[in-house]
Parts: C-alpha cells; structure tokens; sequence
C-alpha cells in the first residue's frame, strides 16, 4: 500500500476496478478484491464494499443555522443607535447591559 496516496487517486482507482469488476466472473471478482485490498489497504470487506457500490452524486450543499459572518451594512443601522445609546460603551460593557433596561 501507498502511504502517500491521496484521496483523490485512492477514487481514481477503485473506479477503474469497479468498471472491471461489474462484468468481471467469480474467479476473477476475487483477485481484483485481492489488488483492492492490497492497493488501496482497504479491509477486505471494505473492499467489497466499494467495488459493489457506484458513487454518489453530491448535491448542492445547503447551509443551515446560524450565518457564519454578517453584511456591515445590513448590521450597523441596527447597532450604531444602540452603541451611542450607551453613551459609545465597548464590547465588555455592552455585554453586562442588561437586554432591556440599558444599565
């Protein structure tokens, strides 16, 4: 085995023994398992598994939950009011406010 193969080589491989093992016979099947297992240091299980089954075409992905960064423009109109509310208080101080009553 190739300790330096990558991921994307380790696919390029099991798809040209998958194409051989789809119309393959019994005997056959059996050594490209054997290759499989010695090329790629799958378990032998595993390599079943991976000769049986086509890939999976990937979707789009769908980002959920919280957005990981905000627009400044859509945010400052929002947060300018408060912070000169607060008479221009910094983060630690804008933290320990309580939600309503601003101090």
């Amino acid at each position: 085995m190739d300790k330096d193969m990558n991921q994307t080589t380790r696919k390029q491989v099991l798809e040209k023994l998958r194409r051989r093992y789809e119309t393959a016979g019994a005997e056959h099947k059996r050594k490209l398992i054997d290759q499989a297992v010695q090329l790629l240091g799958y378990h032998r299980k595993a390599a079943i598994r991976g000769l049986r089954q086509r890939p999976q075409p990937r979707g789009p992905v769908i980002l959920t939950g919280r957005p990981v960064q905000f627009a400044p423009g859509l945010l400052l109109p929002w947060l300018r009011p408060i912070w000169q509310a607060t008479d221009y208080a910094c983060g630690q101080r804008l933290a320990r406010l309580p939600l309503l009553g601003l101090g």
